[in-house]
């Protein structure tokens, strides 16, 4: 068993699993320690210490266990296949050699490179000092030390060859600067008998080279810093956005609660206490929605447990103009024990004016589309009684006092949230109809809801199965 294990990784730390069933470094965990530290109390999971007997004899007239095992090689049945190469070195089999080092490169024995820069840099050596020393001793030859003191035979400069006059480049420097010396000064002049006419020509050109900066644009989005309009990744970010909705990265999240104090938990059945802020007490959690349905979205509910919450599942208002509709599958889920309702549905106060004019239309028509496949254009009329006859036959399956709940929590929502629907396509009717258009784009006007709500239970809910929040 502990060979079994003993590769194993631990995919959140990257490290060997059996460091954190030993309680030390995988290293040094064996078999021995292995199951004496699992057997422990103080490892914080078992709920008391049990003494393990390593025996192949019987002790205390009990058979000591020799259950088979399996490697970490072979297959635990015919479903499961044997641990990965990364859990289990025997499956990588034997480690490929590497490829045998060329024959090096020698000089005199000696590696090849190793002897060229040696013969470089001692060539380099002998140059740089070999022209030190001759610049050196043909300074001593003719010049004399700069601390000499100046007598007659030294005028004006120490090299013992100068006849005492000016050189030709002296001359030439001394009429450089003499005439940079004038044109500054008449420059001076000038600007100071003519102040107005210098502030303005120069201002004039400080706006001349600055207007460029008219057409300066900054760029602050990092997606048009970082990806190219034609990009790939630009492509496949605007696709995203126009089919899923854009993608917005939450940077930091702070979570106040300023009437409530901190409060420690003490694990179960040892370990040492950990202090939790105020955000993180239950009565502060219990005070949001399970799941939070938005706008557009498309949310997919099977054999979940929905408890404890303030809502259990909160289907935000989609009823605005430049809202889509979501597309919700909610099956088998348990929606039990929350605060309020098990679903709510929130949208404004003016829908429910319309709301029995929305019921009356539905059951006269009896139907409504049902998108498939993400086609707008391709959608077929599914009966809403029909649509509650499969949510009673799934739930035949459940126990007969609680079926009748069950199915009225059920259908009430899907009656609700197909009402809603249709409200939303009367609204836009009659806005296309004010603006003159009375044959509206059937991809504009086929966004009914896509709805499967079937046998979800709805237990001990404070308010209800389904209720409506109204703003």
């Amino acid at each position: 068993m502990y060979n079994a294990c003993r590769d194993v990784e631990a995919p959140s730390s990257n490290e060997k699993a059996l460091g954190l069933l030993c309680g030390k470094e995988a290293e040094a965990c064996n078999a021995t320690n292995w199951i004496e530290y699992m057997f422990n109390k103080d490892n914080g999971q078992a709920p008391f210490t049990i003494t393990p007997i390593f025996s192949d004899l019987p002790a205390h007239e009990v058979e000591p266990m020799n259950n088979a095992t399996k490697g970490c090689d072979e297959s635990v049945d015919e479903v499961m296949g044997p641990c990965s190469c990364q859990d289990c070195s025997i499956v990588c089999g034997p480690k490929p050699q590497p490829p045998a080092l060329p024959v090096p490169w020698r000089i005199l024995g000696l590696d090849a490179m190793y002897v060229i820069m040696w013969s470089t840099y001692m060539a380099f050596l002998l140059v740089f000092f070999g022209a030190f020393f001759a610049v050196w001793c043909y300074r001593k030859r003719y010049f004399v030390s700069e601390y000499t003191p100046i007598d007659g035979n030294i005028a004006f400069s120490v090299n013992a060859s100068d006849k005492g006059g000016p050189s030709c480049c002296d001359s030439l420097g001394a009429a450089f600067e003499a005439r940079l010396q004038w044109l500054f000064a008449q420059w001076g002049s000038f600007c100071v008998r003519h102040p107005g006419c210098i502030v303005f020509f120069s201002v004039a050109f400080i706006a001349a080279c600055s207007s460029g900066l008219v057409f300066v644009q900054v760029t602050t989005d990092p997606v048009d810093l970082w990806s190219a309009p034609g990009s790939q990744a630009r492509r496949e970010k605007e696709y995203f956005d126009t089919h899923f909705g854009p993608f917005f990265r939450t940077e930091q999240l702070i979570i106040q609660a300023p009437l409530t104090q901190p409060h420690t938990f003490q694990p179960y059945p040892s370990g040492a206490d950990v202090p939790f802020g105020p955000p993180l007490a239950i009565d502060i959690l219990h005070q949001g929605a399970g799941i939070e349905i938005y706008p557009g979205s498309k949310c997919t509910l099977s054999d979940n447990g929905i408890h404890h919450c303030k809502e259990g599942i909160l289907i935000k208002d989609f009823l605005d103009e430049h809202y889509d509709i979501p597309k919700i599958t909610m099956v088998n889920n348990v929606i039990h024990n929350n605060e309020g309702y098990g679903v709510v549905l929130v949208k404004p106060t003016i829908f429910s004016d319309l709301q029995e004019n929305a019921q009356d239309e539905t059951e006269e028509n009896k139907a409504f589309k049902v998108q498939t496949s993400g086609e707008a254009d391709v959608a077929e009329r599914v009966d809403l009684e029909e649509l509650i006859e499969c949510a009673t036959g799934k739930m035949e399956l459940y126990a007969r006092a609680d079926l009748s709940e069950q199915v009225e929590g059920n259908c009430e929502i899907v009656n609700e949230l197909v009402a809603a629907s249709t409200q939303k396509g009367q609204l836009k009717k009659k806005r296309l109809s004010e603006l003159g258009i009375t044959q509206a784009d059937d991809n504009l006007m086929s966004q009914e809801m896509f709805v499967s709500i079937l046998g979800n239970q709805f237990k001990w809910n404070g308010k209800g199965s389904f209720g409506t929040f109204l703003f």
